[in-house]
């Protein structure tokens, strides 16, 4: 799918940084978690509890619908 329209390809090129950031900030909340345990800001029988939030939060589309994964 080609946008055809500026408004379209700003659209598009929006979305994509959205993603990219959403991602990097997917990555960063999953690399906290076990730094969070470490230092005792939560317990560790919490921690698995915490990823699926983040997931939850941050890989899902515009329309709420899941992201795939790659």
């Amino acid at each position: 799918m080609t946008a055809t329209t500026r408004a379209a390809r700003t659209d598009a090129a929006r979305a994509r940084r959205w993603r990219i950031a959403r991602r990097w900030i997917y990555g960063v909340a999953i690399a906290a978690v076990p730094i969070a345990v470490y230092y005792k800001l939560i317990a560790p029988e919490a921690a698995p509890l915490f990823t699926p939030l983040i997931l939850a939060l941050f890989m899902v589309k515009k329309d709420g619908t899941p992201e795939s994964t790659e």
